[in-house]
């Protein structure tokens, strides 16, 4: 109407379609609402954000991929996309085009990011209901003299709801044995509207957290690329529930509140 702003949300999400997966959320942790073209969920996730020894950074590289690869080997070899360690660019899993990660990880200077990330979703702007996101910042950014100005490197797992009710006992060991061997500076998990591979469309997942959050204690929000600037300045918790590690310590805080059914679908497998 002229002389009223429209929000994000009220252009993008209308009242009706937030109640009802407010609603749902309650009743099941895991779901996803869109349609045909793109969908959003809420999902399970772990966030690691580490520093590492720069002079050493090739045994960095060589060890995110081990983790991925028991990440994947856990959750059952889910993913169907895959992002190239340079381009950054979207193929099949398993494509010529996508590159052996340790091979790449030789080649790569210490002077250069090393990334990598996998979906088990085909459309790579949906949610995923099952992905890692791989990312070792610069030599420079991770050793800046000054401590505050120093850049976290972060590895962030989502994971389907369901899995991890009949798996949390290796779920937990995994973890644990993660943050252990990444000698990691802070870890959250929890629950959070899923980031797509496709990391230009977190906008309107930005839409669905500004509408959603408001309505749950413990539906966080952890943009990992967001986050990778901020640990510097002392452990900084997403929104609502979160659990962590800070060094030397053994300090877990599990999630307070278990948050979900989209066209709402219950992701259940």
């Amino acid at each position: 109407m002229e002389g009223e702003k429209m929000s994000a949300a009220d252009s993008f999400l209308g009242t009706d379609d937030i109640k009802k997966f407010a609603s749902d959320l309650k009743e099941w942790p895991n779901s996803s609402y869109g349609n045909d073209q793109i969908t959003h969920n809420v999902s399970p996730f772990v966030s690691f954000y580490f520093l590492y020894d720069s002079k050493h950074h090739l045994d960095t590289s060589l060890l995110m991929v081990d983790i991925h690869e028991e990440f994947e080997r856990l959750t059952g070899n889910p993913y169907l996309i895959g992002t190239h360690p340079d381009s950054e660019r979207p193929h099949p899993y398993g494509s010529k085009h996508l590159p052996d990660l340790r091979e790449f990880a030789r080649k790569t200077k210490k002077t250069d990011y090393f990334a990598f990330n996998f979906t088990d979703q085909k459309n790579h702007i949906s949610s995923p209901a099952t992905a890692g996101y791989f990312w070792k910042v610069r030599d420079y950014m991770n050793d800046n003299s000054v401590p505050s100005n120093r850049t976290y490197s972060s590895i962030q797992f989502y994971y389907r709801w369901s899995w991890w009710l009949e798996y949390k006992d290796a779920w937990r060991k995994f973890v644990l044995q993660t943050a252990e061997i990444l000698d990691a500076a802070q870890v959250y998990s929890g629950f959070a509207m899923a980031t797509p591979l496709a990391y230009g469309s977190r906008s309107e997942v930005s839409v669905w957290e500004r509408s959603l959050t408001p309505h749950f204690y413990g539906l966080d929000i952890d943009d990992y690329l967001g986050m990778h600037g901020e640990l510097a300045i002392g452990i900084r918790p997403p929104l609502g529930a979160f659990c962590c590690r800070t060094p030397g310590a053994r300090n877990w805080i599990s999630p307070a509140i278990r948050l979900s059914s989209a066209s709402i679908i219950r992701i259940s497998k």
